[in-house]
């Protein structure tokens, strides 16, 4: 059986969220049966909701269920394999993803506004509602927050006052060893991404602010888990004390300008591994976990993700203009921001080929014709972008 989804919202808030690209992105794991009798198997994959730093717009898979985890709008795909006589079978989440880019107009939040203290969203994420794994009642974090407090003037302050502390105080350490307890965390002086935005989110929750992680993956394989907190009226502001840690110049507060497919927000959910009766609890589903019952051999397991551009937009060119790329009936068009005539458009292989070279702009548009599929990048009067997409 297929699975599709199709998945949209609308979201309100002072974040100002920019389309920078659209693509298909793959999940897939490889189970393999080496030998041993196998009397069933369950696979999770967790799959990818719509929210400020993306759109997805169709989610498709097939032989699995479709699953949300308990208290949260995590979703994720269930597939039950039984009495496996293959020696690998192949499970796959394919997604149609626009990734967003999010900037905070701070000017533009109430100082003076109030939480809504008894709403379960509030509840939620002001208390130690992820076990071991986010403590706002631990004294030293009770302590570190009170200090910062007495100096901060009022809730964004305070919150840009932790994400500095946590980035000049707390090492990166341990890197995918997974979530550690807060405790764990503190006395080693640092952790990974996910455990240096468990310091930043105690903080903000001892002083009754909302706040939770975001989850995620990158198309390269790679992982990611930063902080966001809430302001009442406007919404989740994204806060990456990691990056900021690493780049003590860089801007990670409010801003948001990753490739990353967020698969999850919060952590320590409910999943159900076989039924809706086989439930576990698990710190955070950000690639996949598996089950096997049966008896000989080792079975193992290989996941991997994969993302093909479909579109780019938001290039930034050598002189700050902004170039869009599409794809329209088995050509590229390129699109120039307050461009004049006479600029002119190339375009290459992946290995510097020349597949157009200097075709003439008219307006600010240009209709390149290249072959129907590759992977392409496109020039503008000699500026290389770092930017790529798919025709296919």
């Amino acid at each position: 059986m297929k699975q599709s989804i199709l998945l949209f919202s609308v979201l309100a808030i002072v974040l100002t969220a920019k389309a920078q690209y659209s693509e298909c992105v793959s999940d897939s794991v490889v189970f393999y049966r080496n030998g041993a009798t196998i009397s069933k198997a369950s696979i999770l994959i967790p799959i990818p909701q719509t929210n400020q730093y993306q759109t997805v717009h169709s989610v498709s898979f097939d032989g699995g269920t479709y699953c949300e985890t308990d208290g949260s709008r995590d979703t994720y795909a269930r597939f039950e394999i039984s009495d496996l006589a293959e020696d690998s079978v192949v499970v796959v989440v394919r997604s149609v993803i626009t990734h967003n880019f999010i900037t905070t107009d701070f000017s533009q939040i109430d100082p003076d506004l109030h939480y809504d203290e008894t709403s379960d969203e509030y509840l939620l994420y002001t208390g130690a509602t992820a076990g071991l794994f986010v403590d706002p009642n631990d004294p030293t974090i009770i302590s570190i927050a009170d200090s910062i407090w007495s100096v901060s003037e009022g809730i964004v302050n305070y919150a840009f006052n932790c994400y500095n502390y946590v980035a000049a105080n707390y090492e990166y350490l341990n890197p995918n060893t997974g979530l550690h307890p807060l405790s764990q965390i503190l006395a080693d002086g640092g952790g990974d991404c996910g455990n240096l935005s468990t310091i930043f989110i105690s903080l903000l929750r001892s002083k009754g602010v909302p706040a939770r992680h975001v989850v995620s993956v990158y198309a390269n394989g790679g992982f990611h888990v930063w902080a966001e907190f809430k302001m009442e009226g406007y919404g989740w502001i994204p806060v990456d004390v990691t990056y900021h840690q690493s780049d003590a110049e860089g801007d990670y507060f409010g801003r948001y300008d990753y490739n990353a497919t967020i698969v999850g927000v919060d952590v320590v959910h409910t999943y159900s591994r076989w039924g809706d009766d086989d439930t576990y609890k698990a710190d955070l589903l950000q690639n996949y976990h598996w089950w096997w019952w049966g008896y000989g051999g080792e079975p193992t397991t290989v996941w991997g993700t994969v993302g093909e551009a479909t579109y780019v937009g938001g290039i930034e060119t050598a002189d700050i203009h902004r170039m869009n790329v599409f794809q329209a009936n088995g050509n590229i068009v390129v699109e120039l921001d307050e461009y004049a005539d006479g600029h002119a458009v190339s375009v290459f292989d992946m290995v510097g080929r020349p597949v157009v070279i200097g075709q003439k702009m008219r307006g600010n548009r240009a209709v390149v014709s290249v072959p129907a599929t590759g992977i392409y990048m496109v020039n503008v009067d000699g500026t290389k972008t770092s930017k790529v997409f798919v025709l296919r």
